[in-house]
């Protein structure tokens, strides 16, 4: 697959995440306590908008190193630069997510905010950039 045409998908799997987070955040309200951590995954499992946000994040993650992967075997430094920062903001916004899911600490979920914008501003770049130097 073209470095293109994952970056494309990459960007279009960030706006759906960012929409289902959104709506996790609004309609979803997870226990205020429970025995053990585990029991928040249990419960985030059980309601589709956090298990496809959790599902769709592990693709992010996937996508993301297959980006950086063909992002290597470029010649473009800038382009290989730009997809490394979005590759690690996906991974900071993935640990800072699961790390919200298992406290419920909201400094979490905040970092895990910032990693979505950082990737996507990242990988929005350089999926746009060939196309405004061809012009």
């Amino acid at each position: 697959m073209k470095i293109e045409r994952l970056l494309r998908n990459t960007l279009i799997m960030l706006a759906v995440m960012y929409a289902l987070g959104m709506y996790a955040a609004m309609y979803v309200s997870f226990p205020e306590s429970v025995s053990n951590e585990g029991e928040y995954y249990d419960f985030a499992w059980t309601h589709w908008p956090t298990a496809l946000h959790m599902a769709l994040a592990i693709g992010i993650l996937i996508n993301s190193i297959a980006l950086l992967v063909k992002a290597l075997r470029q010649s473009n430094r800038a382009l290989r630069n730009v997809v490394l920062a979005g590759t690690i903001a996906v991974i900071v916004a993935f640990v800072d997510g699961a790390l919200f899911v298992r406290s419920q600490n909201d400094a979490y979920s905040f970092v895990m905010s910032l990693g979505f914008l950082v990737a996507f501003a990242a990988y929005g770049w350089a999926w746009l950039a060939p196309r405004s130097s061809n012009k």
